[in-house]
């Protein structure tokens, strides 16, 4: 997930813990029978789901420009990736003598263009543990802060040093914290369905092709280089063959006639 797209994620994340911490104050204002905080928290909540649906919307079209911004990243990887292949070629094939191979040549950009989205497409996917991991990791570093905080009320509690407002407070707090508690399953389950196994060993295949494809283009151009040698010297001692027998001397002429 690109940094556009993380960003998008984050907000829409921050509101619905929000609206997650607001059904819980809700509930509790409904069983501490508090007609006034039921209503402010309801205008709160709607407030937020408009948010929400606001967010959303930014993130979808977020999302369709990362889709051609995604292509186009696949496009120039895949060039950069044929450019150095076609460089280890040439380091091979340069000490034999074989003229350098051109950069753009077609048998290497269809490979660098696969193993570019290959590569694309596992970074994709550790992109969504490293956004389920952080968001497991916020939403129980949430439910610590709030249990610290209502630990603290039942301590002042017991030593008769509570404050004015403090029940409402708890009971605040035990409905935000069973709220967040809500999300740590469907978070946990999400974080470990993500399985980037199959992006790897696709990733793992194209790079063994395109190694594969560096020792056969430089062994073809070796062996070219190596029959040309060879024509060529067969051409030369087929020359100096012919050249011989012309001027060996003919039955029956004086040898002085070829001088």
């Amino acid at each position: 997930m690109n940094s556009v797209a993380a960003a998008h994620q984050r907000t829409i994340d921050a509101i619905t813990g929000k609206i997650t911490e607001t059904v819980g104050r809700v509930n509790a204002a409904i069983i501490a029978n508090d007609a006034k905080a039921q209503a402010s928290h309801k205008r709160t909540l709607a407030s937020l789901h408009d948010d929400l649906k606001e967010a959303q919307r930014h993130a979808e079209a977020a999302s369709i420009e990362q889709v051609e911004a995604d292509r186009a990243a696949v496009e120039a990887d895949g060039v950069a990736i044929a450019e150095q292949t076609i460089a280890r070629v040439n380091d091979i094939i340069a000490p034999y003598g074989v003229a350098p191979i051109s950069v753009g040549d077609d048998r290497f950009g269809a490979a660098a263009h696969a193993l570019s989205l290959a590569r694309q497409k596992l970074a994709h996917v550790m992109d969504k543990v490293e956004v389920a991991g952080n968001k497991l990791d916020e939403v129980e570093s949430k439910i610590s802060e709030l249990n610290a905080k209502r630990d603290a009320i039942t301590a002042a509690r017991l030593a008769g040093a509570d404050q004015k407002g403090s029940a409402d407070e708890f009971v605040a707090l035990s409905a935000d914290i069973v709220s967040l508690s809500s999300m740590l399953e469907p978070l946990r389950n999400t974080l470990s369905s993500v399985d980037s196994s199959n992006e790897r060993t696709w990733v793992a295949k194209i790079e063994q092709e395109v190694k594969a494809l560096v020792s056969t283009v430089a062994v073809d151009a070796v062996q070219a280089k190596v029959r040309d040698a060879e024509q060529a010297l067969l051409a030369a001692v087929r020359g100096a063959y012919a050249v011989g027998v012309a001027q060996q001397p003919t039955r029956g002429s004086s040898v002085l006639a070829h001088y």
